[in-house]
């Protein structure tokens, strides 16, 4: 009697949890296909990273793209486009404006788009008349002047940022490489909705902070992006991981469950700032 009753509690968990769109941990993550930008203008080091970090995950699929497979329409194949670091303009001018467009389309077809350093600076509301080719996000780059933030850093060395749970009222702290990148700010485009700030440059006042990851629908599609270097830093491996996932529209069902699409919790989890396991 009592193994019928411990099947049945069971079976009722299993159930109220499968309704609330949590499944068991065992069930087997979806595969996902990545491509990844490895044309000109693409940093060949941050591409490499990108392949090694993400080799961990037998389930996400990662292939070179190049600027003939934007133009030609071979992102049909790829759940979402990732965009390492490297020189933007350069990106911007090998893609032209065509291949720029064809990202727009697939983005805002439901694919999804994540940059990393030059790649997030491409997607951005550009800051002259070739880089408004592409524009997937309402986001400015700050100018010298204005980039407080990262001001004092050195070409790829780790800095502190600080990532905003519960919609920013909880901040933690976390180490992550850092190279030059954009320091995002709001713009004013009225077609675009404004980004979620998802982490902020670490410098103690929060009112002077600055973002460093932020995220954005774009039509049916997502928008990541991070101006610090994620796969150049040991330790963030799942939190490269949970970006792609999320950025595919796919996250594991315990990750969807912890928050809004567009939060912290909601992309990320609540683990992956955590220091790997000895």
């Amino acid at each position: 009697m009592k193994k019928i009753l411990v099947i049945g509690v069971f079976l009722v968990l299993i159930i109220t949890l499968v309704a609330f769109g949590i499944h068991p941990v065992t069930e087997p993550l979806p595969d996902i296909k990545i491509g990844v930008y490895a044309g000109s203008g693409a940093n060949a080091s941050s591409v490499k990273a990108i392949e090694n970090s993400l080799g961990s995950f037998p389930e996400i699929c990662v292939e070179r793209v190049e600027e003939r497979d934007v133009l030609q329409g071979g992102m049909r194949d790829y759940q979402a486009l990732i965009v390492p670091e490297g020189c933007a303009e350069d990106i911007c001018h090998a893609l032209g404006k065509d291949g720029c467009r064809n990202i727009e389309k697939f983005v805002a077809g439901g694919g999804g788009y994540m940059g990393i350093g030059g790649g997030a600076s491409l997607a951005t509301l550009g800051w002259n008349e070739d880089m408004k080719d592409i524009q997937l996000i309402n986001a400015d780059i700050a100018s010298a002047s204005q980039n407080q933030a990262a001001e004092n850093s050195n070409a790829s060395e780790r800095i502190k940022c600080i990532a905003l749970l519960k919609g920013g009222s909880s901040r933690e702290s976390f180490d992550i490489v850092f190279s030059h990148g954009p320091v995002f700010l709001r713009g004013a485009n009225a077609y675009l909705p404004e980004y979620i700030s998802l982490a902020q440059f670490g410098r103690g006042d929060p009112a002077d902070a600055r973002d460093a990851i932020i995220a954005a629908p774009f039509g049916l599609g997502r928008v990541l992006l991070f101006s610090p270097l994620p796969e150049q830093t040991p330790g963030l491996e799942t939190m490269l991981a949970q970006a792609v996932r999320w950025s595919a529209g796919m996250s594991e069902p315990h990750t969807k469950a912890l928050g809004p699409d567009f939060s912290w919790e909601g992309i990320f989890g609540i683990s992956s700032l955590l220091p790997p396991s000895k």
